[in-house]
């Protein structure tokens, strides 16, 4: 057998001979390999060669070809075979042809062994390697099976695979809530069920998983998308298991396991006892020097979760992938995520830190840096590590040294299972004396800004947010201002695209509808950024402060370049170049790039290619009245 060749079918249809990859031809050529490929070391009659290839198409001279293909593939499969010599790989038996492999060498049957043993495995009680040995085949797939060819043969084989992937995913989500990682769950099951919202079974492994980690809304969320995406496509009622599912949900029949929810595989790991609760023992309190006072075991500082949360859901299965690997890494988890003002980072780090809480028992610490405010002025290390301190239990009399306050501060963190919600940070230096010293403890931090040395050095994970679809905020503006106020949803989608997508404005937008201050179609009418602006405008002005926050219109900026006006932000368009940005700014091209890239570091330009730029239509606006203000 030809033990260095490698076949690819999980993906385009390749080989691998000798460590280089081979041509395998025109797609024909390519197909007979693939039918003989996929029945390694089996018998395939040339009758059968030709339906599943050619099918009815085949010509009179298809057993040349035959003959023709499989004399090219033998020379491409074995190249240093001597003239003449008979092939040791792929062999002719009378009127059939053999592929002599071990099934190993075929990534397709590898997958099939792994899903075997998988199976043995879980039926053996076995179900962590059961997980294990799931992952290594699906990590065998790079696509569409059988990519690059077609024929009969060659489109029975594909429609097999493909519908056994989504099926192996499943055992595996499955797998995985009967060990307890939800989370982990989640973040596969989402993007799949968006793949496959008509599969009954990846829905009800979702339910049950955001059900089992407390998250009550998402997983009632997904049943009401399957039943409306059931009644629109086939006209039918959602499954009476899935009915039931959710009967239980309603009555709090479901609950969330130990393993799952609480952390109590990492508690038994650090040598920490597991989470508070009804029977348990709580952790002893644990005194700190210079501190007198008791510390409290569960702070509690999240801000109230936002009601009617919407979308997200990729984002969120990012989270909690992030979560997952960190501690698979044995890493810290530290999650940075950012995006343009105003589009939801710190909302969606609320939600999910609630989401996420019960495996943190310990409790939950907030703190906004006020990294963007006008006054008052960004937080200090010194007074970001008082409020941490506070929080945890110490008593006003606090080190003046900063340096003390902060060992201090992880004297106290050291062991503990906690969440950390750092919002609103404008510098590396303001957040990296915050960061625990424990694995244990979950980091968010929210900024416009991307903080690279964070994720260089801390070993940040980001999670970038762009704005959000139209759909979802066309249900956030109809959830504010209820079912009867504004029926046309062309007009809601031209409100959102008034907002540049963002939440911040799109809610702000709908407050002022439901208070009749609006009708929907003044933002239609709204011809010039001013406009615009007045439209949105609200006691406190958040939008213009946005603004303001975004040109860098506010107190301790970093210093920007000389001759660097809003002049180029006041085009025509929110579209630009760096060749306009340059003649607009009266600057060089090397000076432009700098600037261009300073504004993409700060989620306030984004790169769409490599020379192109687009600013978000609400901040352009901003920029034309600012720039039409200085020019006055």
């Amino acid at each position: 057998m030809g033990k260095a060749l490698q076949v690819s079918l999980l993906g385009p249809v390749s080989a691998v001979v000798d460590g280089a990859g081979s041509d395998l031809g025109s797609p024909r050529q390519r197909a007979l390999f693939a039918t003989l490929a996929a029945r390694p070391n089996q018998r395939v009659r040339r009758d059968d060669l030709i339906d599943g290839v050619w099918g009815l198409d085949a010509p009179l001279t298809v057993t040349n070809s035959i003959y023709t293909y499989v004399n090219r593939l033998r020379r491409l499969l074995e190249p240093h075979r001597p003239h003449r010599a008979p092939s040791q790989v792929l062999l002719s038996e009378g009127s059939s042809y053999v592929l002599r492999l071990d099934p190993t060498q075929v990534d397709s049957c590898s997958f099939i062994q792994h899903v075997e043993r998988a199976r043995q495995l879980r039926a053996a009680g076995d179900t962590d390697r059961a997980v294990t040995e799931l992952s290594q085949g699906l990590a065998l797939w790079r696509g569409v099976a059988l990519d690059g060819t077609h024929g009969l043969f060659v489109e029975a084989e594909r429609a097999r695979l493909d519908e056994l992937r989504p099926a192996v995913l499943e055992d595996r989500a499955e797998m995985l809530l009967e060990l307890g990682r939800q989370m982990e769950a989640v973040g596969e099951l989402v993007p799949l069920v968006r793949l496959h919202p008509l599969r009954e079974r990846l829905r009800h492994l979702l339910v049950l998983s955001y059900a089992r980690l407390g998250s009550r809304a998402e997983a009632l969320a997904e049943i009401r998308d399957l039943r409306e995406t059931l009644s629109t496509e086939l006209g039918l009622d959602p499954p009476a298991a899935m009915r039931r599912l959710q009967e239980q949900i309603l009555r709090g029949e479901v609950h969330a396991t130990d393993a799952g929810v609480s952390g109590a595989a990492s508690d038994a790991d650090t040598g920490r006892p597991g989470p508070v609760g009804p029977g348990s023992t709580a952790p002893p309190a644990r005194p700190s020097a210079g501190t007198p006072a008791a510390l409290p075991m569960n702070p509690a500082q999240l801000p109230r979760d936002v009601p009617g949360f919407l979308g997200r859901h990729c984002e969120i299965a990012g989270l909690y992938k992030s979560v997952c690997e960190a501690e698979a890494e044995g890493a810290p988890p530290v999650i940075l995520i950012g995006g343009p003002p105003g589009v939801g980072k710190s909302t969606l780090a609320v939600h999910f830190a609630h989401q996420i809480a019960d495996r943190y028992p310990d409790g939950q610490l907030h703190l906004d840096l006020r990294g963007f405010a006008r006054e008052p002025e960004p937080m200090s290390s010194a007074e970001a590590l008082g409020h941490l301190l506070a929080g945890l239990g110490v008593e006003p009399d606090l080190p003046s040294d900063v340096d003390r306050r902060a060992g201090l501060y992880r004297s106290l963190m050291a062991g503990r299972r906690m969440i950390l919600l750092i919002d609103n940070a404008r510098w590396i230096e303001q957040v990296r004396p915050l960061l625990p010293p424990s694995r244990s403890c979950l980091v968010l931090v929210t900024s416009r800004n991307r903080l690279s040395g964070l994720t260089a050095r801390d070993g940040a994970r980001r999670v970038n947010l762009d704005p959000m679809c139209d759909d979802d905020l066309v249900g956030l503006i109809r959830c504010v201002i209820g079912g009867g106020t504004v029926e046309d949803r062309s007009v809601l989608r031209t409100v959102v695209a008034a907002c540049g997508r963002l939440p911040l404005a799109v809610r702000i937008a709908a407050e002022r509808i439901s208070a009749a201050r609006l009708p929907a179609e003044a933002f239609a009418e709204a011809s010039t950024p001013g406009e615009l602006l007045d439209v949105l405008e609200t006691p406190g002005d958040p939008i213009r402060a946005c603004g303001r926050c975004c040109t860098g219109r506010t107190g301790r900026c970093p210093p920007r370049p000389p001759r660097c006006s809003t002049r180029w932000e006041a085009t025509g368009g929110s579209a630009f170049d760096l060749e306009t940005a340059a003649a607009l700014a009266r600057t060089s091209g090397r000076q432009a790039w700098w600037v261009v890239g300073a504004l993409v570091d700060s989620n306030l330009v984004e790169q769409r290619d490599w020379d192109r730029y687009e600013i978000n239509p609400l901040i352009h606006a901003y920029a034309v009245e600012r720039a039409g203000a200085d020019r006055g």
